[in-house]
């Protein structure tokens, strides 16, 4: 029975591994598209929104505004710290 809950426990900890490692590189992505969507921002409403944005993805949250190629982004990562919400 031990040895049964030992691999159980051990497998759940290598999915959430897993979960965890997958939030770190999509959060570094959308890093990096927030940050050169921000570079050809013009507009100072929407720079507002994309700085605000962006420090909410250094917090490790899941930023509030996003449009266009960046709501994919968005859902994915909704979709990733969901996914780590269960396990």
């Amino acid at each position: 029975m031990d040895r049964l809950a030992a691999t159980d426990a051990a497998r759940l900890a290598d999915e959430l591994f897993a979960v965890n490692r997958a939030i770190e590189t999509e959060t570094e992505n959308a890093l990096n598209a927030f940050r050169a969507e921000m570079n050809i921002a013009t507009d100072g409403e929407r720079r507002k929104q994309l700085s605000r944005s962006l420090k909410q993805l250094h917090k490790g949250r899941i930023p509030e505004f996003a449009e266009g190629p960046l709501q994919q982004i968005k859902q994915c990562l909704e979709s990733l710290h969901s996914g780590a919400k269960e396990s």
